[in-house]
Parts: structure tokens; sequence; C-alpha cells
């Protein structure tokens, strides 16, 4: 088995590349055939400069996972589903429906990213909701990494 592992977004950027460092994380994983976008960072303008410059064609990409309910995670993902031509399979965790409002240095940026979406933006996304392991492909799982809280 082979992985090809590629940050597409992160806070750094390698020197000497047109690649945009910001706030937020995305990451490829190409692994069984199959191309899975880990989150999509903060801002969509850079998530889709750096798929352009490293030649990534979001029609390529056979899913989405959205790790967490936080705008540095999710704030490209409008972005992303605009770009693309058909839907794509996409993988959140239940407290991305319920996401409030988001501020930026106290400043409301944003509302619930699905919500604030149009219908047809929204309906490239073939969403299923998981809170417990889940396996991607032969050789790839997830699992909830949400903080829980202390029993009892």
């Amino acid at each position: 088995m082979k992985a090809k592992v590629t940050c597409v977004y992160d806070e750094g950027a390698v020197v000497g590349t047109s690649l945009i460092g910001a706030r937020g994380l995305s990451i490829l994983v190409d692994v069984d055939g199959e191309r899975t976008l880990f989150d999509t960072g903060m801002r969509g303008r850079y998530l889709m400069h750096n798929l352009d410059i490293l030649e990534i064609d979001v029609n390529t990409v056979d899913r989405v996972v959205i790790s967490h309910a936080h705008i540095a995670h999710v704030g490209g993902l409008e972005a992303f589903l605009e770009e693309r031509e058909g839907s794509v399979d996409m993988m959140v965790t239940p407290d991305l429906r319920d996401m409030g409002p988001v501020k930026l240095m106290g400043i409301p940026v944003s509302k619930a990213p699905l919500s604030k979406m149009s219908s047809e933006t929204i309906g490239k996304a073939n969403i299923t909701e998981t809170d417990t392991w889940t396996q991607l492909s032969e050789h790839l799982f997830i699992t909830d990494i949400r903080p829980h809280p202390p029993p009892g």
C-alpha cells in the first residue's frame, strides 16, 4: 500500500513557492486509488489558489472530511464546492450543522457554514454525519477527534 499526503494549506508555506500560508488546515490524502481532502482551511481563495499551484483539480477529489466545526477547518468549503462540476461525498461531525456565529478578531464573519450556502452549492455535498470510527477505504479510517466532557 502506498499513500501520499499533501499539505494544501496551513500556517506555513514552502519558501520560494507561490503557495499561500495562512491560519487553517487542509490536507489531501491519496490512498487506495482515492483522494480525500481533510478540512478546507480558513479562506476559500487561499485554498483554491494552493490547489491550483499544486495542480490538484477539485473534481478529482473523491470525498471531503471536515474534522470539526471551526472556521479554520471549514472556511474554504464553499469555494471548494462552488468550483466542483459535480457532487462529492462529505463526512462531517454533527457539530458542523450546529456551528454558531463565527468571529475573527471579535468581528462576526459568518454563520453556520452549511446554512449560509446556496442550495445549489450545498447540493453538491452528499453529507454524512459521523461521530465514530468510519472506514473510508481499505486503508483509510477516521474517528471522532472532538474533545469530550469528562465523565461524571
